[in-house]
């Protein structure tokens, strides 16, 4: 329903999609539009400007064109150029920022021989030695994740895990502190840690 909302879904596909009536479906959007009154206006917004341009851009400039099928006859294709743009500016905005972030990884990770093992979604997955220099590397590998992107005013926050695999994760949090990252250290290699 979250992300639906987000990209456009209206009521009869919602309800398709979580197993509701249309009815109910229309009263979940109806609540989330309440609680996130500026959502609905910032979509038609996009989609405005959409219209105006024939593209929409992230918030870096890169662009989408999709002047071709906003200006389609066909009104399906024109609704579905709308539910384009608005999901341009989410999803390429997102994937732009881990980009950003995993570039500016790579003298730190060099720096302490971490590897960059693979991103998932706008998580980065690292291989960090386990050393005197571990709380350093994944302070300064966390700062890459928040740093400030495209002029956003609200700051960016990103959660630590660590662990042996993504089943056994243990959470430092949002906020490393060399406390927090050596008390689930401690958790998964408590004889390397406390050595």
């Amino acid at each position: 329903m979250n992300f639906g909302s987000q990209y456009l879904c209206r009521a009869p596909k919602l309800a398709k999609l979580m197993v509701v009536s249309i009815e109910e479906a229309q009263l979940a959007l109806d609540a989330k539009n309440g609680v996130y009154s500026g959502l609905a206006q910032w979509q038609q917004d996009t989609i405005a400007e959409a219209h105006a341009q024939g593209y929409v851009t992230t918030r870096l400039g890169a662009r989408r064109h999709l002047h071709h099928k906003l200006s389609s006859a066909d009104k399906w294709e024109s609704m579905e150029a709308e539910r384009q743009s608005v999901n341009f500016k989410i999803q390429a905005s997102g994937a732009e920022m881990t980009k950003r972030a995993i570039n500016s990884m790579r003298p730190i990770l060099k720096k302490y021989g971490a590897k960059f093992w693979m991103p998932v979604h706008d998580e980065t997955v690292t291989l960090i030695p386990i050393n005197d220099d571990t709380v350093a590397c994944i302070q300064e590998l966390h700062a890459c994740m928040v740093q400030a992107y495209g002029n956003m005013t609200v700051p960016l926050e990103s959660e630590i895990s660590i662990g042996l695999s993504f089943g056994e994760l243990v959470k430092v949090g949002t906020s490393p502190t060399a406390e927090a990252i050596n008390t689930a250290l401690a958790k998964i290699f408590p004889a390397e840690v406390a050595a």
